[in-house]
């Protein structure tokens, strides 16, 4: 999926007009940065691209945590995007590469006076791929007056290899992130930016990431909001429970031999591949152990490492007396998705399922696929949490089985996003609001298709609502689409009321925006959310009878 998002602003060159070669220079705790000046909307946007806030990590700091970058010499040029963490796209090696890739770029309207709230983005790709240059923060920086921030983290075996001991622990892409941050508390004013007034906001794995640095006690004061898109902390998606499977394997193909005993030796040999070697290991290594029609969970992810994540997300943020918990409730919190999460999963497993099961995808899905296949696969991928047995099979196969094989191939989707998605945000939303009257809590539904997706784009004609990740372009980027191809006066209206939307609750912790809907406070009596669509409406009980199906039958949370 985040191919097809780099694709969708690449294609449509979402990048703001650059004005000639006008540049600023500005003086940071840091060192001076030559940035762009450029347009946006016929205004000006002040870019500094490229900003490093930590160490390259390689060499002795491959697989190590970041190390903070300290002061530069003379004036820094910054007005060029750096490299892309080392990654690749379906077995494609990006060409703008790197290792030395933990940097930042920064969004800013023309008045950099005053202190202006500051907005962080993380993006997203399955902690294996993306990038912060693709998301162009120009025109929600101009919409909401705010300072944008996207970040780099690493990616793969670079950011989340682990070998389940202190050599190396995993989460550098999560220690990554919170170096950033820690970085903009010292230098963001620079910017005219407020460093008492920091919203942390992403999508998919973004929202991942995102969920779990708001349960991290020791991010108190980096930030004070945050917004989970499409990925909330409690989800099995969050976190490798065996990260060692993988590990295993990656050794085997990159040459260099794991045992639990042998750590050292195993990072000294890895220390001592190339970054190509690296990532075609990953690669190879990610065929036996990923995910199947069978089985369920990343590969290369978070994990448990007792010192950034002392626990399982969902017991630090269900623990009352946890800090976790405490500092999870301090910050406002957000959280949403669009109406097909589960387009991941059709997009990446339908075609293999039609070959195993001898059916024709253009034509739907026989239910024996849900009940017979994805239902035990649940219950096998949950069996943590719950006991394996065929009643509770049964009750999986009942809730998503439709005769109908085309509203099935929708409810397929559905059993994925559900699971992984959409319940999750919504188990994140109680724990947040439950009781708690010092901050707030939202929750939204986005219902539009990405209008750069013509016809149903990778998905047979039969599949309908909103593919996860459709949002991003209508926060990021829709004015400049709208320049390219015909986008309608609904997709910019929406567009406009996101934007002012997320500003607001960065700025207030609330979103409401003049002359919208009135987006109603969460709690968990009404779970009340605002239906993103071409009407803006307030509901209450997102999907009803599958949340309820999720938290009260299927006890997985």
């Amino acid at each position: 999926m985040m191919q097809a998002v780099v694709q969708i602003f690449v294609t449509f060159g979402l990048v703001v007009g650059i004005t000639g070669q006008n540049t600023k220079v500005i003086t940071t705790p840091s060192g001076q940065l030559r940035g762009l000046v450029t347009l946006a909307n016929n205004s000006i946007v002040y870019q500094f691209r490229n900003i490093p806030y930590a160490k390259p990590p390689i060499g002795e700091l491959r697989f190590a945590k970041p190390v903070e970058y300290g002061s530069w010499p003379g004036i820094r040029d910054a007005t060029a995007f750096g490299p892309a963490c080392t990654q690749s796209v379906n077995g494609v090696t990006y060409q703008n590469v790197s290792e030395d890739c933990l940097t930042l770029n920064v969004y800013v309207p023309k008045n950099m006076l005053g202190n202006r709230t500051v907005m962080v983005w993380i993006h997203g790709g399955g902690y294996i791929k993306g990038e912060a240059a693709i998301f162009d923060g120009s025109y929600l920086a101009l919409r909401g007056g705010l300072v944008v921030v996207t970040i780099n983290y690493r990616l793969g075996v670079f950011g989340f290899l682990s070998t389940n001991d202190t050599v190396i622990p995993g989460n550098n892409g999560l220690w990554d992130q919170q170096l950033a941050l820690k970085w903009l508390k010292t230098n963001i004013k620079a910017f005219g930016g407020n460093s008492e007034s920091v919203t942390i906001f992403g999508e998919s794995a973004g929202g991942f990431s995102v969920g779990l640095q708001s349960i991290i006690p020791q991010n108190k004061g980096l930030f004070h909001r945050a917004i989970a898109q499409s990925g909330a902390a409690p989800s099995f998606l969050t976190i490798v429970h065996q990260p060692l499977l993988f590990t295993v394997s990656f050794g085997e193909r990159v040459g260099c031999h794991f045992i639990t005993s042998n750590s050292p030796m195993f990072l000294k040999c890895l220390k001592s591949k190339t970054a190509k070697e690296l990532l075609n290991a990953q690669i190879n290594a990610s065929a036996p152990v990923s995910l199947t029609p069978f089985s369920f969970g990343p590969v290369i992810s978070p994990v448990v490492d007792k010192e950034f994540l002392p626990d399982v997300p969902s017991a630090l943020m269900k623990n009352k007396s946890s800090e976790s918990y405490q500092f999870f409730r301090t910050l406002d919190f957000m959280a949403g998705n669009v109406n097909r999460e589960g387009s991941i999963f059709i997009n990446k497993y339908l075609y293999n399922f039609s070959q195993i099961f001898h059916f024709v995808p253009e034509k739907g899905v026989p239910n024996a696929v849900v009940c017979n296949v994805l239902a035990p696969g649940a219950v096998s991928a949950f069996s943590k949490s719950i006991v394996k047995n065929k009643t509770i099979e049964k009750e999986i196969c009942d809730e998503y089985k439709d005769d109908d094989p085309e509203l099935e191939g929708n409810k397929m989707g559905d059993l994925f996003g559900d699971a992984f998605f959409v319940v999750p945000s919504v188990v994140a939303l109680d724990v947040h609001s439950d009781g708690n009257n010092m901050t707030n809590t939202f929750q939204y539904i986005f219902n539009r298709r990405n209008p750069a997706m013509r016809g149903n784009g990778p998905y047979p004609h039969w599949f309908t609502g909103a593919p996860h990740a459709s949002d991003n372009v209508f926060l990021f980027g829709i004015q400049q689409l709208a320049q390219r191809i015909h986008v309608s006066d609904a997709d910019l209206n929406l567009s406009a009321h996101m934007q002012q939307y997320w500003a607001n609750f960065a700025k207030t912790g609330k979103p409401f925006a003049d002359g919208s809907a009135n987006w109603p406070y969460y709690d968990r009596t009404s779970r009340s959310y605002l239906n993103l669509d071409d009407v803006i409406s307030a509901k209450e009980h997102i999907f009803l009878d599958r949340v309820t199906f999720w938290t009260e039958k299927v006890p997985i949370f």
